[in-house]
């Protein structure tokens, strides 16, 4: 009965993407438009496997943790409705249903959390919702996803297709055939949600811009709501690059020195809030993200008891001997650090090793990332973060390295680098004047700014591969409304087949 109800969705999103404006693609037939969302949840599949069958441990699989945590919130449907509501709401949430549900979730509370909220609570309750329906079928939860994230694509091509309609061949490959993109963004992934929200919110912008009908208002306000419980950080992206949008539409001219302005102006907002609300400072949140990642980069497994709290460094991870469920204890003689709870973790104490067994409960027990590229901790302060930035940018655009394509997922970034680095060299010896100053410069402050932070709270080769799929669209957008076309085929005719 679950595939029953798959090929039911499955069906019924075909005739939708065939029929509906929403999906429509200019430039492009129905029977494009179809095989491009097919060929996308396929993706979906291909990301199933990979953490199915190559990385089988779901525990630290995120297309996995998330949609198992949604299990334990979906027992509520039957039990008792009103706590699924008051889950799925934040409404109303108790220590009852703290201790019932959400206490036996694995990531509901992260190890290491300095964000304002845990985004990771919105990926859970999607998966809960799907599952009313899915029957438990994971595809489901997929189809779902590659549905919502089409049509946020979608807009977004449709939005830079009135940019640089004479570029809609690569325009297409950007958005639907980049191979980071298109697979990070099929399955069930706060990256799908991220991006349908990101691509409405986008569309409705310049349409009111255009036409002022207050309806886009709505659909602005729910696009920003959907944004601000998935990916807080882009609203924070998009503001500055919506008032380079309007400055130049209100007063055109003088993008870079208008973009500097913009620039400046936000790093001294920073420096307002590191003032008035230290906890908030943007500074000391960067860099809070970038340890915790480095420390999760780094593993290990941190165990407790009555009177510590002992972390053991992933190398080491053999010789700790697990008995019966979370209790363990470490071989004699082992290495670890530890915090006294009584002096409330006030010291980094060692140990050289210790002299008799010891029972621990496991806290987190992480494995080490195989692609860090950055073992330093962020100093939370401005001056660190902005001479950290152009190294932080070029990992992001040009990195992986040829020589560090060492796993199947990273080995197509190097094609995507490669993309880049030609658009770069045609935007430079064959430009012409730029299609749109303000759309030109909206896509230039919202890369460059996601790009910087990116880099900044990234340490590992892996995630930023990841990650940077909400930057690479606009940075290529970017490039093709600088780059002339024609000057390239009369350069090379035979380039007129694929551009």
């Amino acid at each position: 009965m679950a595939w029953v109800v798959f090929i039911i969705i499955a069906a019924f999103s075909v005739v939708l993407i065939r029929t509906r404006p929403a999906f429509r693609l200019p430039g492009f037939n129905r029977n494009t438009t179809t095989l491009l969302f097919l060929l996308k949840v396929a993706a979906g599949f291909a990301l199933w496997y990979v953490y199915t069958v190559y990385y089988p441990d779901r525990t630290y699989a995120d297309i996995w943790k998330f949609y198992d945590d949604s299990a334990i919130m979906h027992e509520a449907v039957h039990e008792n409705p009103g706590d699924f509501f008051s889950m799925l709401t934040g409404i109303g949430i108790d220590n009852r249903i703290e201790e019932t549900y959400l206490m036996r979730m694995n990531h509901w509370h992260q190890p290491f959390e300095s964000n304002l909220f845990n985004d990771s609570h919105t990926i859970i309750r999607f998966n809960a919702m799907v599952r009313i329906f899915s029957l438990g079928n994971y595809h489901t939860h997929t189809l779902i996803m590659c549905l919502l994230s089409f049509m946020g694509l979608g807009a977004l091509y449709r939005w830079a297709y009135k940019i640089v309609p004479h570029w809609k061949r690569l325009l297409l490959f950007t958005l639907f055939l980049l191979p980071s993109l298109v697979f990070w963004s099929s399955g069930v992934l706060k990256e799908g949600l991220m991006l349908f929200a990101l691509g409405i919110f986008i569309e409705q912008f310049w349409k009111y811009l255009q036409d002022k009908k207050k309806v886009r208002i709505i659909y602005i306000l729910l696009a920003a709501a959907l944004l601000a419980i998935t990916k807080l950080y882009m609203l924070a992206f998009l503001a500055p690059a919506i008032i380079m949008a309007i400055w130049l539409r209100i007063r055109p001219g003088f993008g870079i020195i208008k973009f500097v302005i913009v620039i400046i102006a936000l790093f001294g907002t920073g420096k307002l809030i590191e003032h008035f609300r230290p906890q908030l400072s943007p500074a000391r949140i960067l860099a809070m993200k970038h340890n915790d990642f480095v420390r999760l980069a780094h593993g290990g497994t941190y165990m407790y008891n009555d009177t510590v709290v002992v972390y053991l460094e992933a190398e080491r991870r053999s010789f700790l001997v697990c008995t019966n469920g979370d209790s363990c204890t470490l071989e004699k003689n082992t290495p670890f650090s530890y915090w006294r709870i009584e002096d409330n973790f006030a010291d980094t104490l060692k140990s050289e090793g210790n002299t008799s067994r010891v029972n621990y409960k496991v806290l987190t027990d992480i494995p080490k990332a195989g692609s860090i590229i950055d073992n330093r901790f962020l100093k939370p302060d401005f001056t660190s973060i902005l001479l950290a930035i152009p190294k932080s940018a070029m990992n992001v655009v040009l990195r992986p390295y040829p020589w560090e394509a060492r796993s199947a997922l990273i080995f197509p970034s190097l094609l995507e680098n490669l993309f880049i680095v030609i658009l770069l060299i045609a935007a430079f010896f064959f430009r012409r004047n730029i299609t749109d100053p303000r759309v030109f410069w909206f896509c230039v402050t919202l890369a460059a700014i996601n790009i910087a932070v990116i880099g900044l709270t990234t340490p590992v080769l892996g995630a930023i591969v990841r990650y940077r799929i909400t930057a690479l669209p606009f940075l290529i957008i970017a490039l093709l409304q600088v780059a002339d076309r024609e000057k390239l085929i009369r350069k090379w005719p035979i380039l007129a087949r694929f551009l």
